[in-house]
């Protein structure tokens, strides 16, 4: 951004982060600052509803309007595409109990147990089971370990607003 102020010429960086939606249509971000939201695209935060993820358990899906607070992570859906979210100094809505988390840089991941990635594969876009050994700076990773399971849970779909899935 460049401006004037008092006669004077300033300039200074405005942060921004680039997210790819690609043609699965989805994508997840994670933003150490308040970000806007582009135009096209729907963010959300997930929450999970029900103690025990393998059999009464559900993730309920809910949208965040212009704004995605610091420090949350989020899934993204639109066309596919480059976006940019660029720095806002407002908070935005409060997340709470959101079961997404990220890092602003890679990250070692010390125990997978209970954390799923978004893919695309042969059953279509969910969060399966992560299977490496670092987590990707700017992702969004969901993560139920604190929940009980019945079983291995093989994956998590992702809906559209005020649709929930029972696990």
């Amino acid at each position: 951004y460049s401006g004037s102020h008092n006669g004077d010429n300033v300039s200074f960086l405005v942060p921004s982060y680039k997210a790819t939606i690609t043609d699965a249509k989805a994508a997840t971000l994670y933003t150490p600052v308040a970000v806007t939201i582009p135009e096209d695209v729907t963010a959300k935060y997930v929450k999970a509803e029900g103690e025990n993820m393998g059999s009464t358990g559900k993730l309920v899906y809910t949208k965040l309007e212009n704004i995605i607070p610091a420090n949350s992570a989020v899934v993204l859906t639109g066309e596919a595409g480059d976006y940019t979210f660029t720095a806002t100094t407002e908070a935005g809505e409060e997340v709470t109990d959101n079961v997404l988390f990220g890092y602003a840089t890679e990250t070692t991941a010390t125990d997978n147990t209970g954390i799923y990635a978004l893919a695309k594969k042969t059953n279509g876009v969910a969060f399966y089971p992560f299977v490496g050994s670092k987590y990707r700076a700017g992702k969004a990773y969901l993560n139920i370990a604190d929940l009980s399971t019945t079983s291995e849970v093989r994956l998590f779909n992702i809906f559209d607003e005020g649709e929930e899935t029972g696990i």
